[in-house]
């Protein structure tokens, strides 16, 4: 996580698609503006998961606290996928800059780029399932948890 808030804060440019021609080099940006406009709210939820297992380090187990600060954190990260999902793309590869870049014809610029959006998307679609799924179960033990401490 700390290697993710660096490149992506500090280091934008590393993040992207490189080809060399000859003896030139040159990169076609992965990331659109829509995405670095989301980025300080990725960012708070990747400090969030840090302070969480900080904590854990240091208590060494679960308890009500952490579970429902867990279960927060897990929210907090599928509405921000939820809005990069049903946002703008936040993948600058598309068939025109494929196509620019001077490596693909036409037919495979549209095709890769259409493959790549459709598996960005497909991509943030299955992060969201995962992490709900994740929240049902921390939410399950959550209430068994707290029903079995009270019995």
């Amino acid at each position: 996580t700390f290697i993710a808030l660096s490149i992506f804060n500090y280091n934008p440019q590393w993040i992207g698609i490189y080809t060399v021609s000859g003896d030139k080099w040159s990169v076609i940006p992965v990331l659109t503006e829509a995405f670095f406009r989301w980025l300080p709210w990725i960012n708070i939820g990747w400090i969030a998961e840090i302070i969480l297992n900080g904590i854990l380090l240091r208590t060494g187990r679960w308890n009500l606290t952490t579970r429902i600060f867990s279960i927060g954190i897990k929210i907090f990260q599928v509405v921000i996928g939820f809005f990069l999902l049903t946002g703008p793309s936040i993948l600058a590869v598309t068939p025109e800059s494929l196509l620019a870049s001077g490596i693909f014809d036409a037919d495979a610029a549209q095709t890769l780029g259409t493959m790549a959006q459709n598996g960005v998307r497909g991509l943030i679609g299955l992060i969201i399932f995962i992490t709900v799924i994740e929240v049902i179960k921390a939410s399950y033990k959550l209430i068994t948890q707290s029903t079995s401490t009270r019995a």
